[in-house]
């Protein structure tokens, strides 16, 4: 794990902790209950040890500075999946393809429906179908007593 997001983010808590221990020992609604971007920019900075003498003009800083973002970055995003936290990356993907598989359901069942509606038109819905199959097992065992009369006849011919 990266320590210097570790750092950071207990850091962040602690700091989150004492803000809230501030408004509940005081009712007042001056107490601020958000850091502030100047506050959070420090803690990150300290934490990163990019607190020296800001060179914003400098390549060399401005390079540190991505280079610092994109490790903290991708240190929150393997933290966050042990926390059971989704990047929204990820969550808007998922998302998508919800949508297209819930449009492919829609799509499907209209199918099914229309087949529905023709096997009916046709008069090969589920009672056509039922009764089909009562005449095939009927037709079957039609042709087995058949066989076993055939059979049976045979025996008694041979006996004469």
């Amino acid at each position: 794990m990266n320590s210097q997001f570790l750092e950071f983010f207990g850091n962040y808590m602690i700091q989150t902790a004492k803000w809230q221990k501030l408004i509940e020992q005081t009712s007042s609604v001056m107490v601020p209950n958000v850091m502030d971007v100047a506050e959070f920019g420090t803690l990150f900075k300290q934490a990163c040890s990019l607190n020296g003498p800001n060179q914003p003009a400098s390549a060399e800083y401005t390079r540190m500075w991505r280079q610092t973002i994109e490790n903290f970055q991708s240190a929150f995003c393997q933290n966050a999946k042990l926390w059971g936290w989704v990047p929204q990356a990820d969550y808007q993907i998922l998302q998508e393809k919800c949508k297209a598989m819930e449009k492919a359901i829609q799509k499907q069942n209209q199918t099914i429906s229309q087949l529905r509606s023709l096997l009916d038109e046709k008069g090969l819905g589920q009672v056509e179908l039922l009764q089909r199959f009562q005449s095939l097992i009927q037709d079957q065992s039609d042709e087995f007593q058949t066989f076993v009369q055939n059979f049976g006849g045979v025996f008694v011919k041979a006996e004469s």
